[in-house]
């Protein structure tokens, strides 16, 4: 199989930053496998960072190389302060951003993030399988 590259990364394949809630981490992990088979990179906090590595600068440098991020968003990650963080930063940076509701209705999401969700594409995790054929 022939990975698909991102316009920003010719030749390279597309890098997906995976943010969650670390209650979350089997769902990323979940979606990590299925990236990666499909020819895609992906950053996800607790399989990409040792222990007594430097958290903060692993996250950072992630987010600078990724070309998406993919925000798994569910009770516990509405109220973390890294997840908005990294909403924030690709927001900032203007690169590509799905929004994968799980466990929460839009009108939870728009109240807390609202001003992140411009040009973001959001789905239920019903829908997810259509997010991974696309990529």
């Amino acid at each position: 199989m022939t990975a698909q590259t991102h316009k920003n990364r010719p030749g390279k394949p597309k890098r997906v930053f995976i943010s969650h809630h670390h209650v979350d981490d089997k769902l990323s992990e979940w979606m990590a496998d299925i990236i990666h088979s499909r020819g895609r990179r992906t950053f996800v906090a607790q399989r990409d960072i040792a222990v007594g590595q430097n958290v903060a600068k692993k996250i950072r440098k992630a987010l600078s190389k990724s070309d998406e991020l993919a925000a798994i968003i569910t009770p516990a990650s509405l109220d973390s302060q890294w997840v908005y963080n990294e909403m924030l930063t690709f927001w900032f940076q203007k690169k590509p951003r799905i929004i994968i509701l799980y466990g929460v209705k839009k009108k939870q999401v728009f109240k807390k993030f609202s001003h992140l969700l411009e040009d973001s594409k959001i789905i239920s995790i019903d829908e997810i399988d259509t997010y991974f054929d696309e990529l």
